[in-house]
């Protein structure tokens, strides 16, 4: 009995022995690439969009500005069928008006240019569920553009001059964007406290035309 009991004893020291090595491997050296895992889950960096410059007339006249917007954007990743029924019943609870009655196959936005108590709502939505996101825009407005204006497209949530105006005085209107991070629960979703601006954006300059521009063709 003595002799069982010594063996079983040495057993668990020698097991102990094993998870201490094993710990102590995990703290240094070895348990570097986990880390390094656990901390791409759970930590993301992204770009803050830039506000576009403004243009004006020679008379200091507003002629184009550039708006915050706010899009509703459904993720269609791989989804079971019965989460899917479910994420559909959500929607047609909502009280955002104009959603479709029956989600995308495909990932896209579901609503554009939501209101203030939409932005609520889709706030809250995308808090529940990680497969809907709530992503800002920057719209372009001008109420009387003249054909020289030009357009912008927009490129990783930014706005790029692609013709006129826009395209000429891009260096200026374009601005720099900033950098942040934020941790991820385990659902991917953002931890609100801990958002950080590492860099913050710069905004576009703006840009005063000239009376030769203006009554260029």
């Amino acid at each position: 009995m003595s002799r069982r009991r010594n063996i079983f004893l040495l057993f668990c020291a020698a097991l102990v022995l094993v998870i201490f090595f094993k710990l102590l491997y995990l703290a240094g050296p070895g348990g570097s690439a986990y880390r390094a895992e656990a901390l791409k889950i759970s930590h993301k960096t992204g770009e803050l969009a830039a506000i576009r410059g403004r243009i004006f007339d020679s008379n200091g006249e507003l002629i184009v500005w550039s708006e915050r917007s706010y899009d509703l954007f459904f993720n269609a990743r791989k989804l079971p069928l019965d989460r899917r029924k479910m994420l559909n019943k959500v929607l047609r609870s909502t009280l955002i008006a104009g959603l479709p009655l029956q989600l995308p196959q495909h990932s896209g936005v579901l609503k554009y240019n939501l209101t203030a108590d939409e932005l609520a709502t889709a706030d809250e939505l995308s808090s529940l569920y990680p497969e809907f996101s709530v992503e800002l825009r920057w719209e372009r407005i001008s109420l009387h553009p003249p054909p020289q204006l030009g357009e912008v497209r927009q490129q990783d949530g930014m706005e790029h001059g692609i013709s006129g105006w826009e395209q000429k005085y891009e260096s200026k209107l374009c601005g720099q964007p900033g950098t942040f991070s934020v941790m991820l629960d385990r659902r991917g979703r953002w931890i609100n406290p801990t958002f950080r601006i590492i860099k913050p954006p710069v905004s576009g300059q703006d840009i005063y035309l000239n009376p030769m521009e203006l009554n260029k063709k």
